[in-house]
């Protein structure tokens, strides 16, 4: 199997793309995101994302979303762990439903109200296997997150409902990802070893001071390079 890295970029000066296209070997595809939304290139609502993926997968037998400050640390198999032909990844914390970060405004849009206290989904790394159901479900994230009114706003905006209501940050693309997992019937079981290997760890210590990463089986690892690990940079 030929196996290809899809590059998306957006609003980069012409040296740079050009720098981008001389990728374009090794399996390397280069894609640039269109402005298709007026917050299309807005970095913290992450239009993008759901672009990516909604535009990759139907070129390919299957995909691995994966955010830019995670890292791979080892190889593994990745579609043995693919449940109904994807892999989402449930929090299991009670403060991390998605009532506390979700606008009140996107639950009556999605038409989603059943799931306000269902957990939020993991959206900084996610794999589809090429389906007609996958293929609708990307879709649809994708045309969802086209809506100002479900996409925004941004991170920066706290208490977003105002303070007598439970929505203290909206999470754009993770919370329609989350809504629709609901409304498609197709929620996991927090799994630990899926988890231990593709987790968002930093999010799991955050919330629990107790827990400890499993180094020996971490296969990717979350937010490295967000948080100052920059290890495989320095190879």
């Amino acid at each position: 199997m030929v196996q290809r890295v899809f590059l998306y970029y957006f609003d980069l000066e012409h040296d740079s793309v050009e720098k981008l296209k001389k990728l374009e070997k090794n399996n390397i595809i280069v894609r640039e995101v269109p402005f298709n939304c007026n917050h299309a290139y807005e970095s913290t609502v992450f239009y993008y994302k759901t672009f990516a993926i909604k535009d990759a997968l139907p070129d390919s037998d299957g995909i691995i979303y994966s955010d830019a400050t995670n890292a791979f640390v080892r190889k593994d198999k990745l579609r043995e762990s693919l449940v109904d032909d994807a892999l989402f990844l449930p929090y299991n914390d009670p403060r991390l439903t998605n009532d506390y970060w979700t606008t009140d405004l996107c639950f009556e849009k999605m038409q989603a109200e059943s799931a306000r206290n269902m957990m939020q989904y993991w959206a900084g790394f996610q794999a589809y296997g090429k389906s007609d159901k996958n293929l609708q479900f990307v879709n649809e994230m994708h045309d969802y997150m086209l809506d100002p009114d479900i996409a925004l706003p941004n991170t920066s905006i706290k208490n977003p409902d105002g303070s007598n209501r439970p929505c203290r940050e909206h999470r754009q693309d993770q919370s329609v990802y989350s809504l629709l997992i609901h409304k498609h019937f197709r929620h996991n079981f927090y799994d630990p070893v899926l988890q231990s290997k593709y987790g968002d760890w930093q999010t799991f210590r955050v919330h629990d001071d107790t827990y400890r990463v499993n180094e020996s089986v971490v296969v990717m690892s979350s937010r490295e390079s967000k948080h100052g690990q920059m290890r495989f940079l320095s190879e």
